[in-house]
């Protein structure tokens, strides 16, 4: 049995000293994880900056190559579903973003974008017009039915929220004008239940349990997520300097309080 992870730069160990594939496979999640259970080998599929959507190609990835097993152990940390994947003609290469704000995600562009006035005018009212939590939470929602169907021959794997957690108490409750442009067609609770299917967490997570065994867990609606975790314990050592990466002892700590007792769960032990 091999153990398997997915995620972004917490899982990935962005930011750890010194940065060397060896050290930080040693000391990051999965390094620990590696660390104190029986595997042959441990396989790291994280990305700095990833989205979902390169969580879900990466899992995609490892179902197509030599490391796919179904007996392995998966660990999956979500990201933020504020990122998103596109490709652009202007750059000619996929962009991955983590802002909304124009002027803080220009600073990490190359020079094809940051003196495109075309691109200036797609970002302002793209993001302006569509971005919100509730567009965030159907995306989040098609994102992790997406990921329990491509792990489903899996018998063991654990989901959890790394950043940006809370999604669904942030979403907006007032849905009147939305609900206006359906009152030709449906009764206002219908609409309720319509909208419900995306933005109630219970249903939500009543959804992604379905089916699955006492193995495959779903903690992201159980647990805090890991930032937030961290920030809970009001301890500055938890974070790398200056940085908003989890140090080594934020890591420690967090797979010791939190993620082990699932494992445990999992592994029997």
């Amino acid at each position: 049995m091999d153990l398997v992870v997915f995620g972004d730069s917490w899982t990935y160990g962005d930011e750890l000293v010194p940065d060397t594939p060896e050290y930080r496979n040693k000391v990051n999640i999965g390094g620990l994880v590696y660390r104190d259970y029986n595997f042959e080998n441990y396989h790291n599929y994280s990305a700095n900056g990833g989205s979902l959507q390169h969580i879900i190609v990466h899992i995609l990835k490892y179902l197509n190559s030599s490391n796919y097993s179904t007996d392995n152990l998966i660990l999956v940390g979500l990201t933020t579903p504020l990122r998103k994947l596109r490709f652009s003609n202007i750059a000619k290469k996929p962009l991955n973003w983590a802002s909304h704000k124009y002027e803080q995600y220009i600073t990490h562009c190359d020079d094809s974008l940051k003196e495109s006035d075309i691109f200036k005018l797609w970002w302002e009212s793209e993001v302006y017009c569509n971005v919100n939590v509730r567009n965030d939470l159907i995306y989040y929602f098609n994102s992790i039915n997406t990921i329990k169907s491509l792990l489903s021959e899996h018998s063991k794997y654990i989901v959890w929220q790394s950043i940006d957690g809370g999604l669904y108490d942030k979403v907006e409750t007032d849905f009147e004008e939305i609900i206006s442009d359906y009152e030709n067609q449906n009764s206002k609770d219908t609409d309720h239940e319509f909208f419900d299917l995306f933005f109630n967490k219970t249903f939500v997570k009543n959804q992604i349990s379905k089916n699955t065994k006492d193995s495959q867990l779903w903690i992201n609606f159980d647990e805090l997520s890991w930032r937030d975790w961290i920030f809970s314990q009001n301890d500055d050592k938890m974070f790398i300097e200056g940085r908003n990466h989890p140090s080594e002892y934020g890591i420690s700590e967090w797979y010791s309080k939190i993620l082990k007792k699932y494992i445990d769960k999992i592994l029997d032990n």
